[in-house]
C-alpha cells in the first residue's frame, strides 16, 4: 500500500543519516503511519481534489478506510467481551 514516491522519500531520509537498521525501520514505519493518517483525515473536498490529480489514490484511501473499520470493529468486539472487572 506504500506509494512509490513515499518510499523514495523515506529511503532518502534514512540514507542521509547514520542510523541502525532498526531505527531506519522505525522511521519508515512512522512516516508511513503519518502518511496514512493524513489520507484518512482529508476533508471530502480535499480528497476529491487529490483523487482528481492522482486517481490511483482512490483505491489506496478505500483500502485504508477498510483496514480502519476492521480494526475498529475488532476493538469493539474485544470491549464487548470484557467483564466489568476487566474494564
Amino acid at each position: 500500500m506504500r506509494p512509490a514516491w513515499g518510499r523514495r522519500y523515506a529511503a532518502w531520509v534514512v540514507s542521509t543519516s547514520r542510523v541502525t537498521p532498526e531505527t531506519k525501520q522505525r522511521i519508515l514505519d512512522v512516516l508511513q503511519d503519518r502518511w496514512e493518517a493524513s489520507l484518512l483525515a482529508l476533508r471530502a473536498q480535499e480528497e476529491e481534489r487529490l483523487i482528481a490529480l492522482l486517481p490511483q489514490m482512490a483505491e489506496t484511501i478505500t483500502q485504508l478506510r477498510a483496514v480502519q473499520q476492521a480494526t475498529a470493529q475488532q476493538g469493539a468486539e474485544i470491549r464487548a467481551h470484557l467483564t466489568p472487572e476487566h474494564a
